[in-house]
Order: C-alpha cells, then structure tokens, then sequence
C-alpha cells in the first residue's frame, strides 16, 4: 500500500509539474524549444556517433582479422613450398644412389662430395626460391656433402650435429619440419646482421631398403619473405608485428633487435596455442606506458604466430579527432544559440503581449484600439486581421442579420416549389378527364403522356433509377414525339433483360434521343430510327444510341465533342447541351474514367456511346443513394385505359 501510495503521489508531482509548463509564457516556451531542437540533435549525433564508432571499430578489427589470415595464408604457402621441397631427393635417383654408396663405403666420400649432378641438383632447390638463402646434404653423421649457398662460400665443414633443428629432424624420422632462427658461422663475404637470421626447412632422407636414415637436407631460407608479407600487413603508424614459435621465441619481428630472442615479458605470454582463433583482441601496455591493441593468429604449416599490435591512439585517432571537434562545435554554437533563442523569442512575443492587452480592451466593450502594424510577418497579419475585425464587427451583425432574412425567403420559395408540379400535375389530369368526357382520346393520351414525363423529370427525390424505369421514360418521350410527328419515329431497344433491374441515374438516355430527333432525325426523310443497345465489357457497361439520321462532318463532331466536355460552360447554340449534361453527371456521379464518346459521319447516323462502371459498382453507388432516402417511384399509372 505504501508503495501505492507513493507511486500515485509521484504521478500527481509529474503532472502538476506537466500542467506548470504548459501553463508557461509563449517566450519561456519558445525558449525552451529552442534549446531542445539544438540539444536533441547533439544527443541523437553523440548517440549515432557512439553506434557508428562500434560498427567501425567492428569493420576494422574484422578487416585486420582478414588481412591477418591472408598474412598466415601466404606464410603457410611458402612454408609448405620449403617443405615440399625437402621431399626432392626421395624422388631423386641419383641422389639416393650416392647416398646409399656412401653408407656401403665411406671412402667414396670424396666422390660423392664432388658429384656435380648433387651439385646440380641442390642448386635447382635453391633456384627455386630467391629468399633460399643456401641448401645443403648431410650424410647420415651429419657431415657435410654437398651445398650450395646463393652469395657467398663456407670458410671451414658446417657440421650441424649440436644444433636443435638437426636433432629435431632426425628425430621426425622422414618428416619435414621448420624450425629456426639460426645463423650459418664461417661464410664469407660475411653478411649483415638482418640477413644472417635464417630458418630451416628440413627433413632426414630414408633408405627405402633398410628404413634407415641415410641423410638429411636441410633449406635455409632468409627473412625476406617474412619481411616482405609483414611489410604488406603493416597499414598503421607505429605498428608493430612478431611471429613466434611454440616456445614464444621470436622468429621474425618488423623491429630487428627481437629476432631470434624470447617474446619480452611486457607483451602477452601466449602459451595455449590450441586456444588462439586469430579473433582474440586485447589490451596491452608496453614499457613506454603506450596502449596497444592486438590480435593473434596461428599458422598450420609452421607452428608460428603472428601477433599484430597496433597502437590504441592511432586506431581511433579520426574517430576522436571528429567527436572532439563536434563537442567543441557544440560547445562554441550553445555560447551562441542560447543568447539568439532569448532575443529571437522576444522579439516574437512581444507584439502577441501587445495584441493580448488589447484584447482585454475589447472585452470591456472598447472597439476603438488598434494595433500598429510594422511588419508582413505572421504577427503582422495577425495584427491587420485583428484591426479589420473590430472594424467590421457592426457589418458582419448587420451581414448575419439579412442572410437570415434571406434563409427565411428560400423556405418559403422552397415550399412554393412544392406546390406548383402538383398545380401543374392536377391542371393536366383536369384537361385530360376534359378531353376524354369529350371523347378526344387523342388529346387525353398525349396529356396523360406528359403528365408522366413532368413527375419523371421535376421530381428530385429520386436521382437513382432502373433501367426499366428509365426505358419507360424514354417510351413515354417517344410516344409523345410521335402524337406530334405523326409516327415518324420509331425506338428500337436491344438491351439484355437482365440489364432492367439495374440502376442508373435518372434521366440518361431521355436527353440523347432528344437530342437524335431534333438534330438528326427531323430533317431526314422518312422513318427516323434511334436504337439503343446494352452490352458488357471488360471495364463496365456500355449503353450505344444509335440514329439513322444525316450525320457530321470531322469539323463539326469535333466542336460537339468540345462542348459536350466543356462543363458548366453555357452559350448560344443548343446542340450538345443534353450530351453535355448527361456526360457531366456520369462523370460526378461515377468518376472521371466514364462519361460519353460520340462517332459520326455525314450521311452514317450518329452513335452515342454511355461508359459507365461494372454491375457491382453502380449497385454499390445505387446502395449509398437508396440508404440516403432519395429512391422512389412517382411515375403515374393510367388505369381507366
């Protein structure tokens, strides 16, 4: 409950401090927006800044991993090359028989040490490689029987017999293995110090007959290709690189003066060779007191390591540089920014103050203030507007005061409209029971016949009809157009039946058959035909009327079609009015993808064609009018005939 408590008396401390700021002046507010749009971009940078920092420290110890195992790669290479190398006697003959001679008959010594196709043949080995440093064939006592060495001569026997590498190999009976670093004494002219340090690839020769061990050749390489690979690894300043044996000697170091000594204590005692990945980074520090980061790996071939160490300062140097020359931006435009937001925010303000005081005026009932415009900013529009509208206030009073009279006016003439089609409807039934008690059926059709049509078409309750209902009208129509012209016209109507139950706006085909007859089909001699057909496409459905009547010519299609599609436009000449109102009530009844196309030439007839939507989208539409209340059905029905 305690806890309850006071998490609810928290909430109520927040929101009165939330209801406190809003309840802040608009200068205090724009102030503090101010700030907060100049420090959420600092926050949102230094945070995307500290992301972008780890993707790039991730993408370059990645890339340093990389080029690490390419380093290794091409350290194996060439490690493995020596060792296949070693292998060249056993497939030598000649070599092997010299050899096994000598184990028969050590007086033939001589023989074997002056034999130039073994001279030969170690000099191809050395050939092979220009880092070889030299290639030498012991005998089975480890003396010297052949060598060759690339620049320079032996002044006295190399005899290797105490040295760790002979003994290794031997002890690998026929295995090749790399081993170093060592230094070959008593060659002449002697060589300098970096070019003494070398390693051996090596391996004891067995005799296939007896499997004993009937020589060793040994290659000795020089650092220069270790030299060169490390060189190519090398990308930053200060960088330093070892290679290193299990024993943590140092085989090879871009500083000279580790070579051939034990890893110093200061760097990292790397002793579980199995564990090393070439992934692992850590932390060092050296005797200088500089930090350094560094990355291991271990090569297959020989059982070396490569270490990298780079130094900390210069693997994030550009990051650093680039945060601190940010922080100090920052620094410099916040000195800046904060005094402007303060002036700015007074300067904004200030006028709204002004306006403010003299509503307080306004409210005491005093409309004579006016605010002094200086400027066509925001706040001076404000303060035009404010003048104009206490300068206009008796106006608007007197504005709202005749535009209700006025409302009032269009009721009472709405409700006069309501009246007069019934007057109208009742005076035509009248003349027609006239008509009919005199027996002049003639007059009392054409008269029930336009009684029709006027409910039809007067009546604005009912924008959405069926196409039978809409058929009937038309009939209606025909029906009088013939009372006039003695039959001249005759309708013709090819619509499916199952289109007659579909609904469609009032009032669509009245006016185009309308428009055949007067134009068309009045001047042509004889029977005028107008036919209307139905059909469905692939984009909705399509209504064609159609006249026998004399046509157009291209000049005067291309007027009618301009008319008929320049909406709300008025003038003089009547011809495509009632094109030009049906195409635009499809066109805001359904959409601007619909409304009508017309085709005609002289003496062909004129065919009018009705785009409209599918079947299931004028249903819908038809739906959404009949919900809205507007259907209906005012056609009178003449039961006395």
């Amino acid at each position: 409950m305690k806890a309850l408590s006071s998490l609810v008396k928290k909430t109520a401390q927040w929101l009165s401090g939330c209801l406190k700021l809003i309840n802040l002046s608009i200068q205090i507010k724009i102030l503090c927006s101010y700030v907060l749009l100049f420090l959420v971009p600092v926050v949102i940078f230094l945070s995307l800044f500290n992301m972008f920092a780890a993707t790039v420290k991730h993408n370059e110890m990645q890339m340093i991993d990389q080029t690490n195992r390419q380093a290794i790669e091409n350290i194996n290479s060439y490690a493995d090359d020596l060792l296949k190398l070693t292998a060249q006697p056993l497939y030598n003959a000649n070599v092997m028989d010299e050899l096994q001679a000598l184990r028969d008959n050590t007086a033939y010594r001589d023989s074997v040490a002056n034999n130039m196709d073994l001279y030969n043949t170690l000099n191809s080995i050395r050939s092979y490689k220009p880092s070889i440093h030299s290639v030498f064939l012991f005998d089975s006592h480890g003396n010297t029987l052949s060598h060759y060495i690339a620049h320079g001569q032996l002044t006295s026997p190399y005899v290797p017999m105490g040295e760790l590498w002979y003994n290794q190999c031997l002890r690998m009976n026929g295995s090749a293995m790399v081993s170093g670093v060592y230094s070959i004494p008593g060659i002449l002219p002697e060589e300098p110090l970096e070019k003494r340090n070398l390693f051996v690839a090596c391996r004891a020769v067995i005799d296939i007959d007896s499997l004993d061990i009937a020589g060793t050749l040994a290659i000795f390489s020089s650092m220069d290709e270790l030299r060169d690979i490390c060189l190519r690894l090398m990308t930053f300043p200060g960088e330093i690189i070892f290679i290193i044996d299990r024993s943590n000697t140092v085989i090879f170091s871009t500083q000279d003066s580790f070579i051939g000594k034990p890893l110093p204590e200061e760097l990292p005692d790397i002793q579980d060779a199995d564990t090393i990945n070439g992934n692992r980074m850590q932390e060092v520090t050296l005797l200088d007191g500089a930090r350094y980061f560094w990355m291991d790996i271990h090569a297959a071939v020989p059982d070396w390591r490569l270490i990298r160490m780079i130094p900390e300062d210069v693997i994030y140097a550009g990051q650093r540089e680039v945060q601190n020359g940010f922080l100090l931006t920052a620094v410099i435009l916040a000195s800046v920014c904060v005094p402007m937001a303060f002036i700015m925010s007074s300067g904004i303000t200030r006028p709204i103050r002004k306006i403010t005081n003299m509503m307080q005026f306004v409210e005491k009932g005093d409309f004579s203030v006016r605010f002094k415009v200086k400027y066509r900013d925001e706040i001076g529009q404000l303060g035009k507007g404010f003048n104009s509208m206490l300068a206009k206030v008796d106006s608007l009073i007197h504005d709202v005061y005749i535009a209700d009279l006025r409302k009032k006016e269009a009721e009472l003439t709405a409700l006069q409209a309501q009246i007069n089609p019934h007057f109208i409807y009742n005076t035509l039934e009248s003349i027609r029971m006239a008509a009919r008690v005199d027996h002049n059926k003639e007059i009392a059709d054409m008269i029930f016949v336009l009684g029709n049509l006027l409910r039809y078409s007067i009546n604005t309750k009912n924008r959405i009809v069926s196409v039978q209902e809409e058929l009937e009208h038309l009939q209606n129509y025909m029906r009088l157009q013939n009372h006039r012209s003695d039959n001249k016209f005759v309708l013709n109507i090819n619509i499916p039946q199952s289109f007659y139950d579909l609904f469609i706006i009032k009032l669509i085909f009245q006016p185009i058959v309308e428009n055949c007859i007067y134009h068309a089909l009045e001047i042509v001699e004889g029977q005028g035909t107008v036919t209307i057909s139905g059909l469905e496409t692939d984009t909705g459905i399509c209504f064609r009327v159609e006249d026998n009547g004399v046509g157009m010519s291209e000049n005067e299609l291309e007027k009618l079609v301009r008319r008929m599609n320049d909406f709300g436009s008025g003038g003089r000449e009547s011809r495509g009015v009632g094109l030009r109102n049906v195409n635009e009530r499809i066109k805001l009844f359904y959409g601007v993808n619909y409304g009508i196309s017309v085709s005609s030439s002289l003496e062909s007839g004129t065919t009018v064609t009705l785009h409209l939507p599918s079947r299931n989208d004028m249903n819908a539409v038809s739906l959404v009018e009949q919900t809205a209340g507007t259907g209906g059905d005012f056609i009178a029905k003449d039961y006395d005939r």
